[in-house]
This record gives C-alpha cells, structure tokens and sequence, in this order.
C-alpha cells in the first residue's frame, strides 16, 4: 500500500475532481484513474495499520483490513472500473454530471462500508449508498424514475434503521459500545434459531412429571448455548439420569438428544 488512507476517499476526492474537470477526455481519465489507482494502492494493505478517530468519545475506525474486506475492496474497484468505462458514452443531455459523479460517490461508499471497523462508520456509508444510488436513478429525469428512486430511498433508509437499531442491542448487550462490526457467528445461530423440539426447561419438566416412564417416550432436548458448554453437560446428563430402576429392558424410555 502506497499511502495508508481510507479506500473511499480517492473516490470522493475523485467525484468533487470530476465536477470540476472539463467534459472530454479529462472526465474520462478521472473515471477511469481513480479505480485504478485506488485498486493498485491496495496491494499489501493486510499489513496496514487500523485508522481510528476519537469522536463525541467513540472511537471509530474509518479503515481496517480484514481478509474478507479485502476481498470485496478489489472486486468492488473492478466494478467501479467496468461502470465508469460503460458510463464514457453519457453526453450532457444524459445529466452525465450527475450520473458520474453519484457513481463515483456510490463506489466510494460501497468500499467505506466493506472497511468500516465500526458499526457507526458502516451506518453512516450504508446511508451514503442509499442516497448516492438514488440520485443515480433521478438522473433518468422522468416521473417514473422519481417514483421509483423514493421507493428504492426509503426501502434502503429503513434498512440502515435497522442495521443500527441491531448495532445499539448488541452494544447494549455486549457492552462493546458499536466499536467491533465483527460478530460471533455462534452466538448469532444461538440467538436466531427457531427451535422445533421442545426447550430444554419444559423437556426437564417432562422428566420431573415422569412422563418418560411411558414406552418409547421421547425427550427433544433442544438446542442449547453452545458458548456455555457446562451448562449444556449438565442438561444432557440430567436428561440422562433417568430413574431407570422402573425401565423395562426393551427402550422403555428413549432419549432424543439432537
């Protein structure tokens, strides 16, 4: 990496450039230089240093690198890329101002969100492509278009919505206060999952009402925290420990622990 800045900040410096530069040729370089160049300067950038900035007493982080942002930063540059050379042809009755500029800006956006290091930076780039897409679908300039492009604004509004009304409970529930967009895929499973088996609470109720003693009886056990595993142990084994003095030897009682 050349110089350790945000990935998105060629792009917005790119599109106030764009509007500045002259139709022709020098649109036509800025286009299509900014994502090669944006794209360049991201070879070597797993090793680059996290940016972070102390705001209002949070502490964001505007540019981390992960493997997977890196990822998607390259196939976004490419993208850019491809749409800026399809975009060469827009003449000035295609509002090709406009169009050029919210591309650029969409790009610029898109690449914050995927290196956003914390939930706050990639609230505020998930609003910024809500908007910049939207202008992109004004630049039609028909009555169909402004409809569609206040119904794709407010669809994508309500989205961020909630992308950060999920941010606050985690920071409410971990503490963490919005600083890590990196979530425990266990935990999230755990906490998703629609359970078709009976809980584990109702399944020891069975027991105590001895309910098992009937044949071939079946105890759904459920699905329990994996990220407590002790108290996981104990649910099975006090499903286990069934008072099997009064079992017949052929499966008076069955256990099912899925």
């Amino acid at each position: 990496m050349w110089i350790e800045v945000p990935p998105f900040l060629p792009f917005f410096l790119g599109a106030l450039l764009l509007v500045l530069a002259p139709r022709g040729w020098p649109r036509g370089v800025v286009l299509l230089g900014i994502p090669i160049l944006g794209g360049l300067n991201l070879i070597g950038a797993h090793s680059a240093t996290p940016i972070e900035l102390e705001v209002f007493h949070y502490t964001l982080t505007p540019f981390r690198v992960t493997g997977i942002s890196l990822l998607f930063g390259y196939l976004f540059h490419i993208a850019a890329f491809i749409g800026n050379l399809f975009a060469l042809h827009l003449k000035r009755e295609d509002d090709d101002t406009l169009q050029h500029a919210a591309a650029l800006l969409y790009a610029g956006s898109a690449l914050g969100a995927v290196f956003a290091g914390d939930f706050i930076t990639l609230f505020v780039f998930w609003e910024l492509l809500a908007l910049t897409s939207a202008f992109l679908i004004w630049a039609r300039g028909t009555a169909r278009s402004v409809r569609a492009g206040f119904r794709y604004l407010i669809i994508q509004v309500v989205s961020g919505v909630l992308l950060l009304a999920g941010a606050l409970i985690l920071a409410h529930e971990t503490g963490d206060r919005l600083r890590d967009t990196v979530i425990d895929v266990r935990r999230m499973v755990d906490w998703l999952s629609v359970q078709p088996q009976i809980d584990a609470v109702f399944a020891n109720h069975l027991v105590d009402d001895r309910r098992l003693r009937r044949r071939h009886d079946v105890v759904p056990v459920g699905i329990f925290p994996r990220q407590d595993g002790d108290l996981h142990a104990a649910r099975v084994q006090h499903l286990g420990e069934l008072d099997t003095n009064q079992a017949a030897p052929d499966n008076d009682a069955v256990l099912d622990v899925r």
